[in-house]
């Protein structure tokens, strides 16, 4: 059994979008959790309408003319309250569970993967952002990978851009310790021309939050993610935990659409949103402290490189917002949910 973990948080559109495309897929033992981090724009009464087959869901031209046909199963759908989580698990396509508050990407995750565990048939966890569109054979050919080599931890997919599915988002990701930096390898390449599986994997430092494939071994060994990051690092958190245990992989005919940044506002083409800026500076200094407390001082000069260019830019803005991502890291205060820059100098 294969269950598929959403995290949903005002996102009610994407997140039917991927359910209806979860919906075509071809293996059959697929379930999906959608843990919705007490959304404010109707998404569990939408989402119940969907179960019920009362809502039709735009499936824009460029992706879904894209996708190989297939037919689309019957759905059924259950709503779970947060303190059911890790009893029985309803016989239903889609489970929604009401979280009740916003826990943030790892703890909402985590609490799809209590639930996805309680059911003894389950083998894999598939961590997927709400804001994809998968084809129909993704998940059996991210299990076959996974089972011909159960060495591996999280399996990651082909991730290409929503907007432009002719080139790559992300298909892993590298990231220097001692730079302080990383990003996506092979970003906008051609869907293409993409170089061999062992290649990319000799590259690859983790893999996307947007598509992380999991075995229950794997996730009963190195445990759920980290909670102390509320947004950002889980993925490296999680890498760094295997190391020695497991390894990271890349299955290179599953595809992935993905809209990158839908619930945030953020994009690799546009300045992050404050929310974005504020946990990425905030816990890239949590990270080092774990991981790399020697390396502290580089994650500090990182820091100021980036607050001088905002400076430089006029993003006076973007300055404050390091300002209290810092601080706060510095007074040991943890935030929680969107940030506000009003509320932040209202809290000094």
């Amino acid at each position: 059994m294969i269950y598929v973990v959403l995290v949903n948080w005002n996102g009610r559109a994407d997140t039917l979008e991927c359910l209806e495309a979860l919906a075509r897929c071809s293996v059959a033992n697929l379930r999906v959790l959608v843990v919705d981090n007490a959304s404010a724009d109707g998404s569990i009464p939408a989402f119940e309408s969907w179960g019920r087959g009362e809502v039709s869901v735009a499936r824009p031209a460029a992706v879904w003319d894209l996708l190989p046909p297939a037919e689309r199963r019957p759905v059924s759908l259950a709503v779970i309250a947060r303190e059911d989580v890790g009893q029985a698990v309803p016989d239903t396509f889609v489970s929604v569970i009401a979280a009740g508050a916003n826990l943030g990407f790892a703890g909402a995750n985590n609490l799809g993967i209590r639930q996805a565990l309680a059911d003894p048939a389950c083998n894999y966890v598939w961590i997927l952002n709400n804001d994809t569109v998968t084809s129909p054979d993704a998940p059996t050919l991210l299990a076959a990978r996974m089972t011909a080599q159960p060495t591996l931890g999280i399996l990651g997919a082909t991730l290409l851009f929503y907007h432009d599915p002719q080139h790559v988002q992300t298909i892993g990701s590298w990231w220097g310790t001692k730079t302080v930096r990383g990003g996506p390898v092979f970003f906008r390449a051609h869907r293409d021309h993409l170089p061999g599986q062992a290649e990319v994997e000799s590259r690859i430092d983790y893999v996307s939050g947007a598509s992380m494939f999991t075995s229950r071994a794997f996730l009963e060994t190195v445990g759920p993610m980290s909670e102390d990051y509320f947004l950002y690092y889980e993925e490296l958190d999680w890498t760094r935990r295997m190391r020695g245990t497991f390894e990271l992989g890349w299955c290179p005919e599953a595809i992935v659409y993905h809209k990158e940044g839908a619930s945030i506002g953020t994009s690799s083409v546009k300045r992050p949103s404050d929310t974005s800026l504020y946990y990425y500076y905030a816990n890239l200094f949590r990270f080092y402290r774990k991981f790399h407390p020697y390396f502290l001082p580089l994650a500090w000069a990182r820091w100021i490189w980036d607050l001088r260019r905002y400076w430089l830019a006029g993003d006076r803005e973007a300055t404050k917002v390091m300002r209290h991502a810092a601080g706060d890291v510095l007074k040991g205060n943890r935030r929680t949910g969107k940030i506000d820059l009003a509320a932040l100098g209202a809290a000094r």
